[in-house]
């Protein structure tokens, strides 16, 4: 079997792991074959340990409740800014220029795309001489 067929193999296993784990199934023992890399035995054995391990825990009322007011008072007050300011000096200023180098480059697309919409309109409105009746 060559790499690709053993990757896509690996990929539709583990795939198959993460399904049952977000249904919250338990997890069935795999068999893996003998040429099963080291590096996925030891992640399925650690999943299935984890999984008898660990019991799935819901989070409380109160911190769902605490959690959506958060959210709901960030998106209406200031925390944004708060939270902007709190930033080191070198994030914001990396960020201002992330921010400044998307505006130029948006105001160029436009500039670029205003161009050759003015030239496409006087292309169109040059008149077309024809070579056989001016001769």
């Amino acid at each position: 079997m060559n790499a690709p067929d053993t990757d896509l193999r690996l990929n539709e296993l583990l795939a198959a792991h993460l399904d049952t784990l977000i249904r919250g199934d338990r997890l069935a023992a795999r068999p893996l074959a003998a040429s099963a890399p080291a590096e996925l035995r030891d992640l399925m054995n650690l999943a299935a340990r984890l999984d008898e391990t660990f019991a799935p825990v819901l989070p409380s009322a109160a911190f769902m409740t605490r959690l959506r007011a958060e959210f709901v008072q960030d998106q209406t007050s200031g925390a944004f800014m708060l939270r902007w300011r709190k930033l080191p000096p070198r994030y914001q200023a990396v960020a201002k220029f992330g921010g400044a180098t998307l505006t130029v480059g948006l105001m160029l697309l436009a500039a670029r795309r205003a161009l050759g919409l003015a030239s496409n309109t006087r292309a169109r409105q040059q008149p077309v001489s024809d070579p056989v009746l001016s001769g």
